[in-house]
């Protein structure tokens, strides 16, 4: 599989399961798997930093 982020390719470990997050080795995005067949990932959101405002 692919990084939508970065495009680089990522392992897919066989034993992937629904709602496993994954990510990438390049970029360091993260993703939750939403399907298996066909294999459908969603990205995460980086949280964002919080100034306290």
């Amino acid at each position: 599989m692919s990084c939508t982020i970065c495009g680089s390719v990522m392992d897919q470990n066989t034993d992937l399961v629904v709602h496993q997050v994954v990510s990438c080795g390049e970029c360091l995005s993260e993703f939750e798997v939403l399907t298996i067949t066909p294999l459908a990932l969603q990205e995460i959101p980086a949280d964002e930093e919080d100034w306290g405002q």
